[in-house]
Order: C-alpha cells, then sequence, then structure tokens
C-alpha cells in the first residue's frame, strides 16, 4: 500500500493548506513571537512542515493538527538568534500587531509572505522528489526536509541564515577544527588544491555557494530577484580575485541582469496554472554568462521546462536562447552542462521502465556578440548508452556520475564513472564509494581527474561537513589515497575545476569564502 503522496498530490495542498490555515497560524505567530521577521520564517517553517506531514502520513488535516505543528515552530526557534538585534523597530511592530489582534480586529496575512511560502513549499516538493530520484533511499540518511529546503530554495526565497544553520541535520563522523585559528590562515590537509581568492562575508550576507562562477581570475555571484509586479530576473556581480580577505561585494567591478520569462508566456499560451522557479545557476564562458533555469509548473503534472539563457558582458545584452520543454513520446528529460567554452544538452525519453532512452548529445557553442544570433550547434555524439547523470564539461570531454537506471559498482561497493571523449570515446572510472553522500567531478590544472565528496562533520562543533577526494581511476588498485581538507566546511560547489567553500568563522571573525584551484 502506498504510504507517502506523490509530488503532484503535495503540489495541490500547498494552496488549500495556506487558503485554510494561513490567517490563524499568522494571528498565532504573531502573538507567540518577540519579532515580526521571527513570525514570517516561524510561518515558512510551519507551512514547509505541514506539507511534508501530510505526504509522510496522509492524515486529514485539522486546526488542532495546525496548532500542534506552529507550536513545534516557536519551540524550534534557535536559541542563539537575537531577534531584537535583527529589526530595529521589532517592539514597536510586534505590540501594534499584537494590540490590534486582542482587539477582535482582522489579522491580514502579507501577500509577500503566502507567496514567499508558497515558493519554498513547491521548492522543497521539486527537490525532494529530485533528490529520490537521483540517490533512491540512500538519501534519507542524509538529512531531513528542511535541510534539503535550505540547499536548494533558502537563499533565492528569503529564508533567514539563521534559520537556514538551524535547520540543517548534521550527523557525525570526525574532523578537526581549531576554533582560535583564522579561518584560512592555512588551507589544512592534503588536499591537491591553492587558494586564489579569500574573501571575508558580513554577518548579514546570505550566500549560496551553488550560484557563484568562476572564471578566469574573477568571481561571479548570481542572485535571484523576485518580484509581485514583474518577471523574476538574475542579478550578476563580477569581482575580481584577492587572498587579502576583502569583504564580499566590497570590490565589485561589474553587474549584469538578465530577466526570465515563465515558460508559458514564452510560448504564448494562455494556462491556470503558474510557474515557479525550481533550480537555477550561472556558468561563465569567455565573454558570456549562462544562466540555466528550471521550472516546474506548480500544477498536478511534474511537468519540468529549464531554459538557457546568454549574457554578452561586451554589451550587457542578453536573450533566452533554448527552452527544453517535454515532448510527449519523443522526450521528457533533460541534462544540461556548461564548461570549457561549450554547452552540453542530452534529452532523454522515460518511459516509466526506469531505464531513459538516452537520445543523442548535442554540443553548442555562443558565437560572436549578438545573444539573439550566438547560439550555434557545434556537433552531435550518438548516445545509444543511455542518459548520463550529472555531466562535467571538460577539455576532454565529458564526465559523468553513472547512466540513468544503469547502476554499476564494483565488488568494494564503488561507483562506476564515466568519461565520453569529444570524439565518442568511453572511459570507465571507479568513483567514490557508494555511500549516499554529494560528489562532484573536477578537473585540475593538470588535467588530473578528481571524484569529491562532503560527508557530515561530527566533531564537538558540528559544524557542516568534511571535504574528501580522490583521483578517478581506471584501476582502483592503481588509484590514489583519498585525501582530506583538515577543516569543516558550510558549503561547497564545484565551479571550472575550482573548490569553491564557505568556512564559518570563530566568534570573532567573519565567515570565510575561498575559491580554489584544484592542481
Amino acid at each position: 500500500m502506498r504510504t507517502r503522496m506523490t509530488g503532484a498530490e503535495r503540489r495541490q495542498w500547498v494552496d488549500k493548506l495556506l487558503e485554510e490555515y494561513a490567517a490563524v497560524a499568522w494571528a498565532y505567530l504573531v502573538a507567540e513571537c518577540d519579532t515580526v521577521e521571527q513570525a514570517e520564517d516561524a510561518f515558512v517553517y510551519a507551512f514547509i512542515l505541514a506539507n511534508e506531514r501530510l505526504a509522510e502520513a496522509h492524515v486529514e488535516p485539522s486546526e488542532d493538527w495546525m496548532m500542534e505543528i506552529l507550536r513545534e515552530a516557536v519551540r524550534e526557534a534557535p536559541s542563539d538568534s537575537d531577534w531584537r538585534d535583527q529589526l530595529v523597530d521589532a517592539d514597536a511592530q510586534v505590540a501594534e500587531v499584537k494590540e490590534a489582534v486582542a482587539q477582535g480586529e482582522s489579522l491580514r496575512v502579507p501577500q509577500a509572505l503566502i507567496q514567499r511560502s508558497v515558493q519554498m513549499m513547491r521548492a522543497n516538493i521539486a527537490r525532494d522528489e529530485a533528490m529520490r530520484h537521483h540517490r533512491g533511499p540512500l538519501w534519507s540518511k542524509v538529512g531531513a526536509v528542511l535541510a534539503v529546503v535550505v540547499g536548494v530554495a533558502g537563499v533565492g526565497y528569503g529564508v533567514s541564515d539563521k534559520w537556514a544553520r538551524h535547520f540543517q541535520n548534521r550527523p557525525p563522523v570526525s574532523a578537526k577544527a581549531d576554533a582560535t585559528e583564522k579561518a584560512v590562515a592555512h588551507l589544512g590537509g592534503d588536499l591537491p588544491v591553492s587558494a586564489v581568492a579569500v574573501y571575508k562575508l558580513n554577518a548579514s550576507t546570505h550566500l549560496d555557494v551553488n550560484h557563484l562562477a568562476v572564471n578566469g581570475n574573477a568571481l561571479y555571484q548570481g542572485t535571484l530577484v523576485l518580484s509581485a509586479d514583474s518577471w523574476p530576473r538574475i542579478e550578476v556581480s563580477q569581482q575580481p580575485f584577492s587572498t587579502k580577505g576583502v569583504t564580499l561585494g566590497e570590490n565589485v567591478n561589474a553587474t549584469y541582469t538578465f530577466e526570465l520569462v515563465p515558460p508559458l508566456q514564452a510560448s504564448g499560451k494562455e494556462s491556470d496554472d503558474s510557474w515557479e522557479i525550481s533550480n537555477w545557476h550561472i556558468e561563465v564562458m569567455g565573454n558570456w554568462i549562462v544562466g540555466v533555469i528550471s521550472w516546474s509548473d506548480g500544477g498536478s503534472s511534474d511537468t519540468n521546462v529549464q531554459q538557457i539563457y546568454a549574457l554578452s558582458t561586451k554589451s550587457g545584452k542578453y536573450s533566452l536562447v533554448d527552452t527544453l520543454a517535454p515532448q510527449h513520446g519523443v522526450e521528457n528529460r533533460f541534462e544540461v552542462a556548461v564548461g570549457d567554452g561549450k554547452i552540453v544538452v542530452q534529452p532523454g525519453l522515460d518511459d516509466g521502465s526506469g531505464a531513459p532512452l538516452g537520445l543523442p548529445i548535442q554540443i553548442y557553442t555562443l558565437k560572436g556578440d549578438d545573444p539573439t544570433h550566438a547560439w550555434t550547434e557545434d556537433n552531435q555524439i550518438p548516445a545509444s548508452f543511455g542518459l548520463m547523470q550529472t555531466p562535467v564539461v571538460t577539455k576532454q570531454g565529458i564526465i559523468f556520475q553513472g547512466i540513468a537506471g544503469k547502476t554499476q559498482t564494483s565488488s568494494d561497493n564503488v561507483d562506476t564513472w564515466y568519461e565520453l571523449t569529444w570524439d565518442g570515446t568511453m572511459n570507465h572510472y571507479d568513483g567514490p564509494p557508494v555511500d549516499g553522500q554529494a560528489h562532484w567531478a573536477v578537473v585540475g590544472s593538470s588535467g588530473t581527474a578528481w571524484w569529491v565528496e562532503t560527508t557530515p562533520d561530527a566533531s564537538d562543533s558540528h559544524q557542516g561537513y568534511q571535504v574528501s577526494m580522490a583521483q578517478l581511476s581506471e584501476d582502483k588498485s592503481n588509484g590514489s589515497p583519498t585525501k582530506s581538507l583538515e577543516q569543516p566546511v558550510l558549503q561547497l560547489a564545484v565551479d571550472d575545476g575550482n573548490l569553491i567553500w564557505l568556512q564559518q568563522g570563530t566568534d570573532k571573525d567573519e565567515d570565510t569564502l575561498v575559491v580554489a584551484q584544484v592542481e
């Protein structure tokens, strides 16, 4: 018997929960919380939790059931957060609202808060589905649903950093961390990397390293901006590398902006379904910033559309250059990767058999300076083997973490990864252990290919994740030993042959962002 709702069923409950309980929840949280900001964060938290509880147990929602969730949301407020410092007029605002409630006045839930809650619930559902699809039941060992929400949508949709850290589930391993050291006095450990940039972060900075990109000697930071009266847009700031510990955002050389056109408006169709951004990232190649945006339809289906935007850093002009939309019986899965001056797109057809059909891999480039005419197909590579998983573009070809629906492991429980060269040759590699952890592929400046892994830290501080890496080898017996970063990190990303990580500072130090080139 099925015990968990599908993604489509969970999405149907998003609006229902808010329609039924938003007013009750807002009145209760305003009365219980110290500031408006705390009440807003608890509101979002409570509805994410409510949607997840429905999915797990198929319960019949009631006011008593919702009130128990609201009480839990209030109890879960971080004890070390000084909420009054977050909002200058907190006391006055809360007192005014509480007085209005006491006098029986109706309390209107801010529309922006409703929209934020909708976005966060739907982003959580989309990511939850993606994680179950890619990792299977092993994912349940890594973290609870709220850790997923923070990883994907917390920064983009506005959950405060203090709540984001509180949401994370950090089960135990062992890592060395000296809280008295500067965050990056030295890298520590034996990772084959060298720091090329170090930035300090202000306490108010909310950063997701998955929205950063590296090109040449500069760091690019993307920010998703949502507005009630205009289309979403991504703003990108560019700043030069520095190893002197300057503050992130203090020395910006240039800024760029491109608007995102929802799929239905782009195709001219009319529909009552709304579209939400479920995932996005930017990449930089030469004089181009490439944005890859994933949309979910927010309706009863599980339709997902990906868009690719190109912005010329010379002219500042941008254009939507490709839309990857499902076509019934033709294609309904897409893998996209950007690197080494190329944009790789592989469509696939998932017929429910478990092993999607892989269609030819399309290789594109961007030529000239006019984004409306830059998109150029360069080549195609047959892909009879199937659909790539998590591809990364390198100078030699494409490295990917297995084939969808065709899991292959060695006798010692090591994953098989692949490299498809530009001439169509397929190479097999012994990859990381099959342990349910997050993995990346990266090729260093020497041309050596590595796998990278994060595992939850279990030192006394329980701060984030331990980073380890080892060479990808065609023969495990000839592979290199695993190397580790001495200090744990809060976040990690891989881009253009670099590791990007965020380290937590000591009581007297700011958090630190490090860009390190792999050798």
